[in-house]
């Protein structure tokens, strides 16, 4: 009956129900199962209108005795010490995310209360009867979010972390009841992944390399480093949201999002960023040097081999920009862009009048005659310059990338923008010494043209167990 669970479990968790009648329905379900809703629903405080997400913490081979009994005295402690607190929350759970990436060492340090000094809504809840815990854990998590993909991202954190501080398996659901076995999964299992989250939890079972790193497949057919692999793709993400992040802006969430829609759509979602980062009146160019390096070591995770073959192309468009002075006369953004601008618009008008080679000739004449006027000076260089990008563009995007599907370049004409302003930021070299005389990047101000160009304008728990 209902007075036997919490208000989160509902008839639909089963596979079955009694036969239909007067008064509420009743849940049909084995003894031991009916027993563990009831232990979990004494055991840890349930917050109304909150969807709990579950970690089942399974030992790759038996938990000891002292490991279980010092994690329960902690626990307890934590208990009396705090007689109102509420769940366990991660104090700068991205900082520990980051260092558990690069470093693969986790140092958990949580708090029960919150800033307000109120207890703690928000984490692994505690467990009123330590003596609960056994060689299979599980922990309750209240996580933060307005949609499910946030609610997830924020659970997955204590997974990752859990799973590396405590050398165990873990399996992230949605149900208080395991749905597998131990032996089904590999290192760490998601459930319970959302559609917007696709992009980055490609897979439900991840796992650690078993033969020294390298990344061949098991018997069973499954990629055995592919946890390496998310850690890295995490690595990339929360090195971007620290250098972008500002009040109520959510990075995180809009880079997941992002890699749920296509790899290309990673540089529009981390340029938008960095304009908020700057603000109305900053340099945006500058935050998007700052993490350009990840932002497409992030894309050509997510696009597989296209986008590494994308990556080079755009390599070579912006280098060839670049060194060629295919720009106005400041560093603006539209200014950097004025070669892709051209080529883009040449190419919507790609038909059976307009052939390849006619907007060809008509995109490197009109650049050239664009960036004259601008400067005030003709250039063999520079129209060679122009020519070059132009074939360039047709040849190896258009051409080799996009394999001549017109429709679907111009479908990724926005994202392809965004992509080159990195590229083409990539380029501008940085002073090595700035006025006070440290070395050191500041931004805008301390970005110059190449010599060679032709344009020279211009309360704590501590380490819990």
């Amino acid at each position: 009956m209902s007075g036997d669970v919490r208000s989160d479990v509902k008839v639909q968790v089963f596979s079955n129900r009694l036969k239909g009648g007067p008064g509420e329905p009743k849940r049909n379900v084995c003894g031991i199962c009916q027993m563990q809703f009831l232990a979990e629903k004494l055991n840890y405080r349930e917050v109304r209108g909150e969807q709990s997400i579950y970690l089942h913490l399974f030992p790759y081979s038996f938990q000891t005795r002292p490991f279980v009994s010092g994690l329960s005295r902690q626990i307890t402690r934590i208990r009396n010490s705090d007689v109102l607190s509420g769940a366990l929350r991660l104090k700068d759970a991205e900082e520990a995310m980051l260092k558990a990436a690069k470093t693969r060492e986790t140092k958990l340090n949580f708090t029960t209360r919150t800033k307000e000094n109120k207890a703690q809504p928000y984490g692994l809840s505690l467990p009123r009867y330590a003596e609960t815990l056994g060689g299979v854990m599980t922990f309750p998590v209240n996580a933060v979010g307005e949609n499910d993909t946030e609610r997830f991202l924020f659970a997955m954190q204590y997974a990752l972390l859990l799973q590396r501080h405590f050398g165990c398996k873990v399996l992230m659901s949605g149900a208080v009841t395991p749905p597998l076995d131990k032996e089904a999964f590999g290192d760490v299992y998601f459930d319970m992944a959302p559609l917007s989250g696709r992009g980055l939890i490609r897979h439900n079972d991840y796992r650690e390399p078993r033969n020294n790193g390298n990344s061949n497949k098991n018997a069973r057919g499954d990629d055995t480093g592919n946890l390496r692999q998310l850690w890295k793709e995490l690595e990339y993400l929360y090195t971007i949201q620290r250098a972008v992040l500002v009040r109520n802006s959510k990075p995180l969430l809009k880079l997941v999002t992002a890699m749920a829609d296509q790899a290309l759509s990673v540089f529009h979602a981390a340029e938008r960023l960095a304009e908020e980062k700057a603000g109305s009146g900053g340099d945006a160019g500058w935050v998007m040097r700052t993490i350009a390096d990840e932002v497409r070591a992030l894309a050509k995770s997510r696009g597989g081999y296209e986008m590494h073959e994308l990556d080079d192309h755009l390599q070579q468009l912006a280098e060839i920009a670049w060194k060629g002075g295919l720009r106005g006369k400041t560093l603006k953004k539209n200014s950097l862009m004025a070669p892709m601008d051209e080529v883009l618009r040449k190419i919507g008008a790609l038909g059976q009048e307009l052939n390849d080679e006619v907007l060809r000739a008509a995109a490197a004449q009109d650049l050239y005659e664009h960036l004259t006027r601008i400067h005030d000076i003709e250039s063999k260089r520079l129209h060679d310059a122009c020519v070059k990008f132009v074939e360039a563009f047709f040849d190896g995007v258009f051409g080799e990338v996009y394999h001549g599907k017109l429709s679907r370049l111009l479908n990724h004409e926005k994202v392809l923008r965004s992509a080159f302003h990195f590229y083409i930021r990539q380029q501008i070299p940085r002073k090595a010494v700035t006025t006070n005389g440290k070395a050191g990047d500041n931004g805008g101000a301390d970005e110059e043209p190449d010599d060679e160009t032709p344009f020279q304008e211009g309360e704590d728990t501590g380490d819990l167990f």
